[in-house]
């Protein structure tokens, strides 16, 4: 408590659609809520998350990533990513830049922006629902950080 803790969660599977030029258009993404696995091994962390206080995994084991629009940005390999997060049944919208590089047959991207864990029901010791006794331990945001490669499939 009080300082950051950083974890992973797998994706399970997922896909991208191109188009006929090879620009990515949607995709979806199926996240593994489970796996959530901090690597800091803080005693109990990994179960308390996956709680009722969190993201009540044993209720929601899966989230979704869905990819809407795919806009390149204004440097090479950048682009404005639109999508909808889908976490304990709940849909929100996100928007962030992401560095995509294409070669043949693969596709990297990776980016980093933050979610407030209140759009999402996740209230716990959060500033939001108990302000007047928000001690700052626990941050609403949630910093995320993706690392994707994709290779392309055999049609």
């Amino acid at each position: 408590m009080g300082q950051g803790h950083n974890g992973t969660i797998q994706f399970t599977s997922g896909s991208l659609a191109l188009s006929k030029e090879g620009k990515i258009q949607t995709g979806m993404f199926n996240i593994d809520m489970t796996s959530i696995t901090s690597a800091d091994q803080v005693k109990d962390l990994d179960e308390h998350l996956k709680s009722t206080d969190f993201f009540s995994v044993a209720k929601f084991p899966n989230a979704i990533m869905s990819i809407k629009k795919v806009v390149r940005g204004n440097k090479l390999s950048q682009f404005n990513v639109t999508g909808y997060l889908t976490l304990k049944g709940i849909s929100k919208p996100v928007n962030f830049a992401a560095v995509i590089i294409q070669t043949k047959g693969k596709i990297k991207a990776n980016a980093e922006f933050s979610i407030n864990r209140t759009d999402w029901g996740i209230y716990y010791k959060s500033g939001w629902l108990f302000p007047l006794v928000k001690n700052d331990l626990i941050s609403d945001s949630i910093k995320v950080s993706l690392n994707l490669l994709f290779s392309k499939s055999q049609d």
